[in-house]
């Protein structure tokens, strides 16, 4: 007969524990603790609550506790806490392992649920149905309303607590239409872009399907449309032991055959074949003039002596990469099999194990690869892989910046005698000449016969697309990608390498051409090399690389950092390759910035006076100068876009790379040659403090030069004040 109030008022003066043991029967105390609990959690009295649930806890066995906290009313407890904002009373009710109501909002829940332990929940309902139904329902709502943390307790405390066999009841349960069980949790974290939930839920997908087909076949039928779908398929077969019609030795040496021994030494191997095609049409230049016997040919004087020093050239930069091979071959680390079947005890079959490396080096690196991915233990091999890897990367890294830039700049300096020639013929039958160069190099001169002009622009044309795959797929050669994942990675560096190599071949096809004496040959090469230099010494380099140590050892390596950083200098006339030291910490984004910037001063320093000064070129370079400016400025625009590209978005560390926003502040990391360490600068503040001392040097020359005015006026008055006085006869001192 009383209201609630009046009984709230009643029950805060008394000792609640001491009234529930004065009822005289189980019943009795039953629904006197279940009224009042009720009436706290509706009322708002979270004291009283706190104090019902701990005798609860001491007093009624775990079996009674749903006759009291599931009573059947209007609301159930937890609306009620909810309701009054009491975060405290609902957690206390979910430890208590209360039910969640099904129309119970994901909101209030998710606030609800940050801050308990899940675990303890679970463990606190009385029957494994309850413990089920609670912990699917806390993860559909997990997965809907974009909450991996809590997501991932769950999947964990399903990993460990739910039988395997019940598993698939939580995360394919699915009611059509409904607003929170209408869709697997799956879907869910796919289109909230939850790629950590994705890959939580994908764990426990393999404990439900026994093979990868079935899985696929359920996520095709299940799965709703989302950003990460494509990681979800890619990814799901990785939990599963790959199974193929191919036993996967063979398919992996198939990979392997593909990637290393046709994209890699079939590439080097036709280099040199046509480095020695080129020295025998070089030994005999008369056959290049066969087909331009008629046209006047530029510095025709010169032509004898050109092919001359061209054969010259072409058989130091053989004999250089066959060096470069055999050194780097050599040292490198023998596989155990080679070790025993040549048997290196003894001093004679470490010497006949090495010249075999030399021999068979592109198979035993094949072999050992198959053998490294294959195994089911591959740290065994691990050291043993990077041994003879890092030696044919060096080995690679020589003949891109000696065979692929030498040749290229050699092959257009021997054909500007007969350029003339070979532009009067059209393009119609440059083409042609181009595709029989080709043919003739990758047939090794079997199947096609081509003459020294067709020979030189099929070399030209297959050293810049092997130039330019060969630094893309160096780029992307990070542990873990397989051959396609490199392949799709390196498409917009590749494509950076295409452009930029083609401006620079414009650059100095003008250069070649340009009326002038050798010295433009050497005043651009030594600017460049200066510029180049600078680069690399003030960003690249840290004040221990400075330091000479003595010692033989020491030695050594200043020896080979002279080598690697001429090398590097003479690659950058089209390209700028990485430092050859593994163990250095890059951070390259201020050097490859000046580089492309100096590239571009460089292309439009020598290309765009063919336009101004028409006469100081021949005919076939003025007609076409605004063509190649054009050529050359969007080509170098395309090429710093894909290469941005690439390190945002295709490479390893893309999510560091480049410079870094925080707040107002834009972080650039890089080394200086006085700093030891990588330091990072803040470059919105640097550009500002530049531009305060520039506008303060500005003012400053602005009140020197008042104040030398001033000073110019007062010394002019002076002199006129002495003049009257020496006029009107009257002393110094009255004046």
């Amino acid at each position: 007969l009383i209201t609630a109030e009046q009984l709230m008022s009643m029950l805060r003066g008394v000792d609640l524990l001491q009234c529930v043991n004065s009822y005289e029967d189980y019943e009795a105390k039953l629904l006197y603790i279940r009224h009042t609990l009720y009436l706290a959690a509706k009322n708002n009295e979270p004291d009283i609550l706190t104090n019902i649930l701990f005798i609860i806890s001491q007093t009624f066995p775990q079996n009674k506790l749903a006759e009291i906290l599931h009573y059947e009313e209007e609301k159930s407890l937890l609306d009620y806490c909810f309701e009054n904002n009491d975060m405290e009373g609902c957690k206390g009710l979910l430890k208590f392992g209360v039910y969640i109501p099904d129309d119970f909002k994901a909101k209030p829940l998710l606030m609800i649920l940050r801050g308990v332990d899940l675990l303890q929940c679970m463990n606190s309902y009385e029957n494994d149905e309850a413990k089920f139904l609670y912990i699917r329902h806390t993860l559909f709502i997990a997965a809907k309303n974009n909450e991996p943390y809590i997501l991932k307790k769950v999947c964990f405390i399903i990993s460990q607590t739910i039988p395997q066999e019940k598993i698939a009841e939580i995360l394919h349960y699915r009611i059509e239409n409904d607003l929170l069980f209408g869709k697997i949790p799956l879907s869910f974290c796919n289109e909230n872009d939850d790629r950590a939930g994705c890959s939580e839920l994908l764990r426990l997908e393999t404990d439900i399907h026994e093979d990868m087909q079935s899985g696929l076949t359920y996520l095709k039928k299940n799965l709703s449309k989302g950003p990460q779908m494509h990681f979800i398929i890619e990814t799901f077969p990785i939990f599963y032991q790959e199974t193929s019609c191919l036993p996967v030795r063979l398919k992996t040496s198939i990979v392997v055959v593909i990637e290393l021994g046709v994209f890699s030494y079939a590439l080097t191997a036709y280099d040199l074949s046509s480095d020695f095609q080129l020295l025998q049409e070089y030994s005999k230049f008369d056959e290049f003039m066969v087909n331009c016997s008629s046209f006047a040919m530029f510095e025709a004087a010169g032509i004898g002596q050109t092919y001359q020093n061209a054969w010259i050239i072409t058989l130091i930069i053989i004999l250089l990469s066959l060096g470069a091979y055999a050194f780097n071959v050599i040292f490198a680390k023998v596989p155990h099999w080679l070790s025993v079947y040549c048997g290196t005890d003894s001093k004679f079959g470490r010497m006949a194990a090495r010249i075999t490396k030399i021999f068979l080096f592109p198979f035993i690196h094949m072999w050992n690869t198959v053998v490294h991915h294959t195994s089911e233990k591959k740290t065994k091999h691990q050291e043993t892989q990077l041994q003879l890897d890092n030696s044919w990367k060096q080995t690679k890294l020589f003949e891109q910046g000696i065979e692929n830039t030498g040749q290229l700049l050699l092959s257009l300096w021997t054909l500007r005698h007969l350029t003339p020639c070979i532009m009067q013929s059209g393009w119609k039958q440059l083409m042609n000449d181009s595709f029989v160069g080709i043919g003739s190099i990758l047939s090794f001169g079997i199947s096609y016969e081509a003459n020294g002009i067709q020979l030189t622009l099929g070399k030209i044309i297959i050293t810049y697309f092997s130039l330019s795959f060969s630094l893309a797929m160096m780029k992307g050669d990070k542990m873990g990608l397989d051959f396609g994942a490199k392949l799709s990675r390196v498409i917009p560096i590749f494509l950076s390498f295409l452009s930029m190599i083609l401006t620079r071949l414009i650059m100095f096809f003008c250069l070649v051409f340009l009326n002038a004496y050798s010295w433009k040959y050497w005043t651009f090469g030594l600017a460049h090399l200066i510029f180049v230099s600078m680069i690399i010494l003030l960003f690249e380099t840290s004040s221990s690389d400075l330091q000479f140590k003595s010692g033989r050892k020491n030695l050594q390596v200043l020896a080979l950092k002279i080598f690697f950083g001429a090398l590097r200098i003479f690659s950058s006339l089209f390209f700028l390759s990485s430092s050859p030291n593994p163990d250095k910490e890059k951070h390259t984004f201020i050097s490859q910035s000046l580089y492309c910037l100096l590239l571009l001063i460089e292309n439009l320093m020598v290309v765009v006076p063919t336009m101004f000064y028409p006469d100081s070129y021949p005919s076939f370079v003025s007609d076409v100068s605004s063509t190649l400016v054009v050529i050359v400025c969007v080509g170098w625009a395309f090429s710093v876009i894909c290469q941005v590209l690439y390190y945002t978005r295709c490479h390893h560390w893309k999510g560091i790379n480049g410079p870094t926003k925080e707040g107002n502040a834009l972080l650039i990391k890089s080394r200086m040659i006085w700093k030891e360490n990588v330091i990072t600068f803040n470059a919105f503040r640097c550009c500002t403090e530049g531009y305060s001392r520039m506008v303060k040097g500005s003012e400053t020359e602005e009140l020197h030069r008042q104040r030398e005015e001033d000073q110019k006026d007062v010394t002019e008055t002076l002199e006129m004040q002495s003049f009257v006085v020496q006029d009107t006869g009257e002393t110094e001192e009255s004046v």
